[in-house]
């Protein structure tokens, strides 16, 4: 009876692909307040690039985030896009080595399932 638990639950789960699964995220820091006109053009600047889907920025903390595709797009490419206009002064941001080390910023290291998480992992390797 458990085995054929496990044979459907493993059928289930693997015959579906994951939606989005090459989606990644990136962020350009905006050195400057933006008026709400250059806001729309920087992303609209960025939304027409091929492979980039939705941009959002905020104004209160200075990003612009944006999803891009891997397969059809870079990071770097989309920075020397909208930078070599030289309309902005933007910098791109670039994860530090330690935030690298911690994982994922989403993660409340405090709370009970990070540390679950983290103990498991620990266990398994």
């Amino acid at each position: 009876m458990l085995l054929g638990v496990l044979v459907v639950h493993i059928a289930m789960v693997t015959d579906k692909p994951v939606p989005n699964a090459d989606l990644h995220l990136s962020r350009i820091d905006i050195k400057e307040n933006l008026t709400l006109e250059q806001q729309n053009q920087l992303k609209h600047q960025v939304n027409s690039l091929p492979g980039v889907y939705k941009t959002y920025i905020n104004p209160d903390s200075g990003t612009l985030v944006y999803g891009y595709y891997k397969g059809e797009q870079n990071p770097d490419a989309v920075f020397a896009s909208v930078s070599g206009s030289g309309d902005y002064k933007l910098e791109k941001f670039e994860v530090s080595d330690e935030d690298l080390a911690k994982g994922c910023p989403a993660f409340d290291e405090n709370s009970l399932t990070f540390k679950v998480g983290a103990f498991v992992q620990n266990v398994i390797h």
